[in-house]
């Protein structure tokens, strides 16, 4: 039962760091385009 559960935690939280560091590329590439964009 923990092992299970642990294997969940560890999913969800794989899948939360992978979603933030896409989101982070992204939102640094809008900026960045912005940025050129503007000069």
């Amino acid at each position: 039962m923990f092992g299970k559960a642990g294997r969940w935690i560890a999913d969800i939280s794989g899948m939360l760091l992978l979603l933030l560091a896409i989101s982070g590329i992204v939102i640094w590439a809008q900026r960045a385009r912005a940025r050129r964009r503007h000069r």
